[in-house]
């Protein structure tokens, strides 16, 4: 008899939740349970009580049917038309390309032959028009460069890679660009710790979700040092500083 008292509970519970009536639940069950272990509960009336309130019970909730259901209509109408606003506004985004620029350091190729490597120096075009590099010299200002996509003084534009696409305008970029320059300073340049691959990762990473692939980071990291001795000896410029 108690297990029947104790299931006749359980669909008492079920009941009251379908129909969104707030009963605590855990206060009753302690109280049938502690009850029963004692002894002091005459259970046939108890689970006949129970039957009682589970009628009506039932009968509520068939009252409240109509409301119940349109309540649900109404949450299933919320969470399709949230649905449909995501999916207006991913429709209406532009997705920009961002590509890495490879250049050919064929200038700086021509002293080092008897190496049989060919050299490369990457820019990152990232949006609307820019492009954007990294190098050292000897300020705390940023290290950070900008200016025509594809016109690296000096050195021949040999491909264009894609490596993702992104949704952010110019203004973000931007703001993103000048976050990221407080930490790109010219002094903090280093060859092996902090090279111009770090921060075509930090850029690619934050516009496409997606780093650079790896086997550029092994040319570049060559070619990089190579491109920035041959700008200082002759007195080139990467563009404007950011």
């Amino acid at each position: 008899m108690k297990k029947l008292v104790l299931e006749k509970q359980k669909e008492l519970e079920e009941i009251n939740k379908s129909t969104h009536i707030h009963v605590d639940t855990q206060t009753a069950r302690h109280i049938l349970i502690t009850s029963l272990e004692f002894g002091d509960v005459d259970i046939s009336g108890l689970f006949s009580n129970m039957e009682d309130q589970i009628l009506k019970a039932k009968e509520l909730a068939l009252s409240r049917k109509g409301i119940l259901d349109k309540v649900e209509k109404l949450k299933h109408a919320s969470v399709e038309e949230s649905w449909l606003h995501e999916y207006e506004k991913k429709k209406n985004t532009i997705f920009v390309p961002i590509y890495l620029n490879v250049y050919d350091l064929h200038p700086i190729n021509g002293s080092i032959n008897w190496l049989d490597l060919s050299l490369y120096h990457f820019g990152i075009q990232a949006v609307h028009g820019i492009e954007y590099e990294f190098g050292g010299h000897d300020s705390p200002s940023t290290g950070i460069f900008k200016g025509e996509p594809r016109e690296c003084p000096g050195l021949t534009l040999r491909k264009l890679i894609l490596i993702g696409r992104t949704d952010l305008g110019p203004h973000e970029v931007h703001k993103f660009m000048e976050e990221l320059s407080k930490s790109y300073t010219g002094t903090s340049y280093n060859l092996i710790t902090k090279n111009c691959n770090h921060f075509y990762n930090d850029v690619s990473l934050r516009l496409t979700g997606k780093r650079i692939p790896r086997w550029l980071n092994r040319l570049a990291k060559i070619g990089e040092q190579l491109l920035l001795d041959a700008l200082t000896k002759s007195n080139l410029n990467f563009g404007k500083i950011l």
